[in-house]
């Protein structure tokens, strides 16, 4: 006796599942003749038998899913003597023959007895099961409606391969007439209402069949749901409105445009007209020269200035390296001139603040010192800081000749807009004993902050 287990088909592979017995209890199987055929999580795969001999049991039914090393079947290697068994029994119905013949009548029955012999030998020639092929080529074979048993195997043994029923395909071969697609099922009537009523599912899906699961199907189908399971299937999505930023932005470009055009263009123009003229006094009036470069250096150093204050503008490196009330004391420092004295009120140490604060506090002081330099004509320019619990309030006033009619310059509106955009406001208007004053409120916190 030979035991049969289930194959491991991978080291991945514990499982198997039987989707086809080749042979049946009885048939006579020969070594590495295909016998069952087996699905897995990865492959689907024909058995062949470990030895010759007769299947005598078989133990796990077509659609039963094992483990690995378990017993499927069993062969009977003396099946030889076995299979010999058959042709006596077949002789004991011709025995049978003799003792009808002594009742009298029914002597004229081994006639018909004969007939039947003729349908025995031609069905095992019908069976296509029992053609050796793949399930690959019995699929092929019943999507067009081939029959097996007409095609001729080239593979060994006689087996048909994949080339084989390709071909029988093409020529039509073994094809019969049970593939019309014109005619019912089972030859039934098939009422008109019926036929053109659609099913909801064919509607949706259109023309499809049903059949069984495989193992390596329910596998994928598994883990495709626990996908749809596990896996994060959300998104999350803000709206922000960057019509404000947009608009700062494009006024900090037109105030370093308007720096850039107006101050240090002229200035680098005039220093190359000075350039020229040193060059041309080198030979004439070296004192006349001298003088010329003394004038270029102080240009230079004008301009440095300017560019360093267009660097600053964009980004205060101050404040991170000495705070807001410290960067606020060098800015009045320097913005003083022997023609305008600046003055800082302001507590030694603030607080800790949001960095969005104290940007648009040091942009608001630097803009308002900047305007009282370059258009107030004052004496005095003072700047005031005071913390409050909810607000920080910020005020640069002038004894200047204020606001003229319809003043609205860029700097005005950057810097309503800067304490706009988070949350405060900037009020500038003309002092009652004469200047300018720029009172500012900004909130301690911001409205990201506080979210």
């Amino acid at each position: 006796m030979t035991d049969v287990i289930m194959p491991q088909m991978g080291e991945s592979i514990f499982e198997g599942t039987i989707t086809k017995w080749l042979k049946k209890p009885g048939d006579r199987v020969e070594r590495d003749e295909p016998l069952f055929e087996i699905s897995t999580d990865k492959v689907d795969a024909e058995i062949p038998a470990p030895a010759a001999g007769v299947l005598k049991e078989i133990k796990v039914s077509e659609g039963q899913t094992v483990p690995i090393q378990t017993i499927v079947a069993v062969i009977d290697g003396g099946g030889a003597s076995v299979a010999a068994a058959p042709p006596p029994a077949k002789v004991e119905a011709p025995a049978a023959t003799p003792e009808s013949k002594r009742t009298g009548p029914p002597a004229s029955k081994p006639a018909p007895s004969d007939v039947p012999r003729p349908v025995a030998a031609a069905a095992p020639h019908v069976d296509a099961e029992r053609v050796r092929s793949s399930p690959l080529v019995r699929k092929v074979a019943k999507e067009h409606g081939i029959d097996l048993t007409q095609v001729p195997g080239t593979g060994a043994g006689g087996r048909i391969s994949k080339k084989d029923i390709l071909a029988a395909v093409e020529s039509g071969v073994g094809r019969g007439p049970a593939a019309q697609p014109g005619q019912g099922q089972a030859g039934g009537t098939v009422h008109a209402a019926l036929e053109s009523a659609v099913p909801r599912e064919r509607i949706y899906f259109g023309r499809y069949e049903v059949q069984p699961m495989s193992v390596m199907r329910q596998k994928i189908a598994e883990h495709m749901v626990a996908s749809k399971r596990v896996s994060p299937h959300v998104y999350s999505m803000d709206e922000i409105d960057m019509t404000r930023i947009v608009q700062l932005r494009e006024e900090e470009r037109r105030r370093i445009r308007r720096d850039l055009h107006d101050g240090l263009g002229p200035a680098l123009a005039g220093l190359t007209f000075t350039l020229e003229a040193v060059r041309n006094l080198t030979e004439s009036d070296l004192r006349r020269a001298d003088e010329l470069l003394v004038s270029a250096t102080e240009q230079v150093q004008t301009m440095i200035g300017d560019v360093r204050r267009l660097i600053y503008g964009l980004r205060p490196p101050t404040l991170d390296q000495l705070g807001l009330a410290a960067s606020l004391r060098g800015l009045a420092s320097q913005e003083s001139s022997p023609g305008t004295s600046v003055t800082i009120d302001a507590p030694s140490s603030l607080p800790q603040l949001p960095a969005a604060v104290e940007v648009a506090a040091y942009w608001i002081a630097q803009e308002a010192l900047t305007n009282v330099k370059r258009h107030a004509h004052a004496r005095t320019c003072s700047v005031r800081v005071a913390v409050e619990p909810t607000v920080l309030r910020l005020e640069v006033a002038d004894d200047g000749g204020g606001l003229t009619n319809g003043s609205t310059g860029i700097g005005l509106h950057t810097m309503k807009e800067r304490a706009a955009e988070i949350g405060g406001t900037c009020e500038i208007g003309t002092r009652a004993g004469g200047g300018t004053l720029v009172a500012a409120s900004l909130p301690r916190r911001t409205p990201e902050a506080t979210g």
